[in-house]
């Protein structure tokens, strides 16, 4: 019994580690680097286009950040406030990486092919949070006790755009 017990136990802590160590778009339902990466490069039939990190590094103006592009095109170029930084090939593995001396805007990649533009995308510096939205699935529990409402937290910005500084302390836990 207490052999069950302790296998039952392991394999719980087993599943919250890799939860923890590997968690994928499903467990925080917010696409980390590798979900791009693997996209970039499985898929071909249309273009794929991604920036990493997010461009909001309020304090190290001038600092190098290292942006990562990954795309299934054959070139990207990085431009930051309508400056070009580069073009460089993409590898199919490594993607293309950028050293960015980091300044508050916009942050644009061009993918391209043959010379033609096939895909844009960019990131941009945001302001602090304007509010604190919490967002439920449903209206009402069942008040029992064993019932739970996960409530994922939004932060809204007077632009529509999201924040995703973990600096920003909700108070929430």
């Amino acid at each position: 019994m207490d052999r069950l017990r302790l296998s039952r136990r392991a394999a719980a802590v087993g599943v919250a580690l890799r939860r923890l160590l590997f968690r994928h778009p499903r467990s925080v339902r917010i696409p980390k680097a590798a979900y791009y990466i693997r996209q970039a490069q499985w898929i071909r039939d249309r273009p794929i286009l991604h920036l990493v990190p997010h461009w909001n590094w309020a304090g190290s103006e001038g600092k190098p950040i290292k942006v990562m592009a990954a795309s299934n095109a054959e070139k990207v170029a990085l431009t930051l406030n309508d400056i070009p930084l580069g073009e460089k090939l993409v590898d199919k593995y490594d993607m293309v990486t950028f050293d960015v001396p980091y300044q508050a805007g916009k942050l644009e990649a061009v993918a391209s092919n043959s010379g033609k533009v096939i895909a844009r995308f960019a990131v941009e510096t945001t302001g602090p949070p304007a509010a604190l939205k919490l967002v439920a699935d449903r209206d009402s529990l069942a008040g029992d006790g064993a019932d739970a409402q996960p409530s994922p937290s939004r932060s809204s910005m007077p632009e529509a755009a999201s924040y995703p500084q973990r600096a920003c302390r909700s108070g929430l836990h």
